[in-house]
């Protein structure tokens, strides 16, 4: 099933006025259900009884940094991924802090970010890290799923952005399901791979999980929930509103999956070291469609409200 793009999606950035800055309202993360910090935000520091701790609890999330209210998410021991537009991105030369657990009082890894690259004319963008990250920082790093675009239709997927501005504690996790996955020209830029999640507040799939990025949220991570594994699908890109129609609102970012030679190959001019993404094979029940051009998304069935 496919949809045209009509010309709706933004970038995060470009959504509001100064992202340095933001009004802490407006840098917050949508979360269907707002009422539970104790259940969303990854370092919430009261007492979180099952079930609300299973978000923080669900996977190692210690390889998602933050460097002064921007995203790096460590896919090797020496790179991390986040976005291009606008320079939302931890610049040469900052520090980057990476916390072991989920405790914002711990003493978190840093390291200063050497180098950095946009990979191709997508919206990723490529931290080099001054220093690799070895076992003994218990720090890890994330797999990317290799599908073939519509591998990821119906997966959950588990999205990082902020409860507030400018602190690298500041981590919100909410969740959604992948609806759409293809090339759109986003923000003018054309043929950017990207999946797509809508906002349609009903609670249908993920109950009062169900999240919307907002500004300040660009350059976050987004993981496909595959088999009981969590792989990075996603850096956060774009929101759109009523874009798709008759959809709702909803979310997109670009695809890390489409752009696994390029990645290497920068890691590659980048560094002597040897760093490559570590890439898990497609199962071959789900080898299914290509991406057919620029402006066309495959998409799965419109869910309908319960009556």
């Amino acid at each position: 099933m496919t949809v045209m793009m009509r010309a709706a999606a933004r970038t995060l950035g470009l959504a509001v006025a100064g992202l340095l800055g933001l009004a802490p309202a407006s840098a917050v993360m949508q979360i269907l259900d707002d009422t539970h910090p104790e259940r969303n935000d990854r370092f919430y520091t009261g007492t979180v009884p099952a079930p609300d701790n299973f978000l923080r609890n669900a996977d190692d999330w210690s390889g998602v940094g933050m460097s002064g209210g921007y995203w790096a998410t460590l896919v090797s021991p020496s790179f991390a991924l986040s976005c291009n537009h606008l320079n939302y991105h931890p610049q040469t030369g900052s520090t980057v802090l990476f916390y072991p657990d989920n405790d914002p009082t711990a003493t978190p890894i840093s390291r200063t970010v050497a180098d950095g690259q946009r990979i191709g004319t997508s919206d990723l963008w490529l931290c080099e890290l001054s220093v690799p990250i070895v076992p003994a920082d218990g720090i890890r790093y994330y797999p990317v799923y290799s599908d073939v675009a519509s591998g990821f239709l119906n997966s959950e997927v588990w999205v990082f952005g902020k409860d507030d501005v400018g602190v690298e504690t500041s981590q919100r996790i909410g969740r959604n399901v992948i609806d759409g996955v293809g090339s759109l020209t986003v923000s003018g830029q054309p043929g950017q791979q990207v999946i797509l999640y809508d906002y349609d507040r009903t609670s249908a799939e993920v109950g009062g999980d169900e999240a919307m990025l907002m500004g300040g949220d660009s350059g976050g991570p987004e993981f496909a929930l595959i088999d009981g594994t969590f792989y990075l699908a996603g850096i956060n890109f774009f929101n759109y509103s009523n874009g798709f129609a008759p959809d709702p609102d909803g979310s997109g970012g670009t695809r890390v999956s489409a752009y696994i030679s390029e990645i290497n190959s920068a890691m590659g001019v980048m560094s002597t070291l040897g760093d490559r993404l570590t890439v898990v094979p497609e199962p071959a029940s789900l080898v299914l469609l290509a991406v057919v051009g620029t402006g066309v998304v495959l998409r799965r069935p419109r869910r309908r409200p319960a009556a």
